[in-house]
């Protein structure tokens, strides 16, 4: 889905498309994780990166999770992400993963400098 013509039109819907709780009417959740980065998760063991339904999917969770009735409690953290595997390869996928997700959500800004394709690159 190319949501960068509408947001061209109406910039008010930035803020909309960025709140994981805009399903949610009336309701202000905790701050979630980014899960727009590559980066490392020391439980899984292996790169992460953006998954590139998580934007949408995560609305859904949220919304549901407020229609059953907070069932895990109104600070319930949700966060979704690819694994990427392990060493410089996997580092490189999960900082190109990244960059692919930020282009698809309308962010034509470079991965961060301490990214892994930031890191693979000047390496």
């Amino acid at each position: 889905m190319n949501r960068s013509p509408a947001v061209g039109r109406d910039k008010s819907l930035i803020k909309i498309l960025g709140n994981p709780f805009a399903l949610v009417p009336g309701f202000k959740g905790p701050r979630q994780p980014n899960d727009n980065i590559a980066e490392w998760d020391e439980l899984a063991n292996s790169w992460t990166s953006p998954f590139v339904m998580a934007p949408i999917n995560t609305k859904n969770v949220h919304r549901t999770h407020a229609l059953l009735g907070h069932p895990w409690g109104t600070d319930f953290i949700y966060s979704e992400r690819m694994l990427a595997g392990k060493g410089r390869e996997a580092g490189q996928k999960s900082g190109a993963q990244q960059h692919v997700a930020k282009h698809l959500a309308g962010d034509r800004a470079h991965p961060r400098v301490d990214s892994p394709l930031c890191i693979a690159q000047a390496g």
